[in-house]
């Protein structure tokens, strides 16, 4: 019985109702040639007992999935029962027999393997002690037959019950592996828009939003020069080619690095290297030395972006500048609850921006702060020059330094394009 009053005829209760309905009967029909209390307590019982189950299972909860310990236990409890009380109403031997079936039956079907040889243990051990005190040696009669036939009924209609159960089940699993893969191949495409550290974090972080969280970061804009002015003169789809080879190449280069690409601005490129929250001060340097590196690949990069293109039939020559930046950022979701976007906003990101804007083709400009920190690197310290005070756009004065590529060259493949090479220190 539901809160409202009304009963809901499951394929549970029906099938109960049915097989005790089948003893009610058979004890109200021997009433007739005894009046044995163990007739008049199994006719009651499985009159009510139906109806007293299911308001019980509907009110603890643990009792309406068959398989939690607790509805194992009361299936158990519940097979023993009937088992003893038709013994003791002394309906006969295959009766009781066909009754321990049926129970032994129900066990396997609602309340798993695990639980049919205890059950079967408990329904022999009372079967042998009412054999040995001649409970089952009265004769079978008519009434037994017939009270064989419902319990047959009854076993039928429950295999019946639990092939449905299990077809319902595997349809549910081969649907649940199928929606799974399906999910699977989904989020690796999204993964693919989103920053690579998002995702994890995602996982080990569900709950929205992640609040903007203070870290150290050197942020790098990277620019392809011109680009507007390509995009007249050429077919957009040829130039989307080039255009896509040209951030998969700033992805490789970024994350073999250790930094992190936050996001395509058209045909620029926002990269960042970010300290851990509790990172030493003291480490900061190598999260520029390693943006700053980045930068400088660019351009042996392109070079071998330009022989690839060549040879593809299309002449295109592609510049980049860059616009470095370090300083104190705050990261995290930014936006409402119909969108977010996870990414890094600070007065570092827009000097990068400005610096980018005020770069010479193939050049990099550099803040103070990220200058100071890549003098740590004897190597890229040697590779700076100052170029004074500048007024920069929304930022005041600004101290600029350019970074100059160098002409040592070591070849290192590219991921996803074994052909491309890079230069490093």
């Amino acid at each position: 019985m539901v809160p409202n009053g009304t009963v809901t005829l499951t394929p549970d209760l029906l099938f109960r109702l049915f097989g005790y309905g089948g003893l009610a009967l058979v004890a109200a029909l021997r009433l007739g040639q005894s009046d044995a209390a163990g007739l008049w307590m199994l006719m009651i019982l499985s009159l009510v007992w139906p109806g007293l189950w299911y308001v019980v299972v509907r009110s603890v909860p643990l009792l309406r999935h068959p398989e939690t310990t607790a509805a194992r236990i009361s299936h158990a409890v519940e097979s023993a029962a009937i088992t003893a009380l038709v013994t003791i109403s002394g309906l006969g031997f295959w009766l009781c027999i066909a009754v321990a079936l049926l129970c032994l039956t129900g066990v396997t079907a609602l309340g798993g393997l695990r639980l049919l040889l205890p059950a079967a243990c408990t329904v022999g051990l009372w079967l042998a002690m009412s054999g040995r005190t001649g409970m089952l040696d009265r004769p079978a009669d008519g009434w037994t037959l017939v009270g064989m036939m419902l319990a047959a009924g009854f076993l039928l209609g429950l295999a019946w019950l639990s092939f449905v159960r299990i077809r319902r089940l595997d349809a549910h699993r081969r649907s649940a592996l199928s929606e799974s893969a399906v999910l699977r191949d989904r989020n690796a495409r999204l993964a693919r828009y989103l920053p690579h550290e998002l995702p994890p974090l995602i996982v080990t972080e569900p709950r929205l939003p992640h609040r903007p969280r203070e870290q150290f970061a050197t942020v790098a804009f990277v620019d392809v020069v011109g680009f507007v002015a390509l995009v007249a003169t050429r077919p957009v789809m040829e130039l989307s080619e080039v255009l896509n080879d040209f951030m998969a190449t700033v992805v490789a280069l970024t994350e073999r690095r250790g930094g992190v690409v936050g996001k395509f601005l058209g045909d620029g490129v926002l990269i960042y290297f970010a300290d851990e929250p509790d990172a030493a001060a003291d480490g900061r340097w190598r999260g520029a030395a390693a943006c700053a590196r980045v930068c400088l690949e660019l351009g042996p990069a392109l070079d071998e972006l330009r022989q690839t293109w060549r040879r593809r039939g299309l002449s295109v020559e592609l510049s980049v500048r860059c616009g470095l930046a370090s300083g104190c950022c705050a990261l995290g979701d930014w936006g409402g609850d119909a969108r977010l976007d996870y990414t890094l906003i600070g007065m570092p990101v827009n000097l990068a921006s400005r610096l980018q804007a005020e770069a010479a083709p193939g050049s990099a400009l550099l803040t103070a702060a990220t200058a100071a920190l890549l003098g740590v690197d004897q190597e890229l310290g040697s590779r700076l020059e100052y170029l004074g005070p500048r007024d920069v756009r929304g930022a005041g004065t600004v101290v600029v330094h350019a970074l100059k590529a160098s002409a040592k060259v070591r070849a290192i493949p590219l991921p996803g394009n074994p052909t491309a090479t890079v230069e490093t220190p």
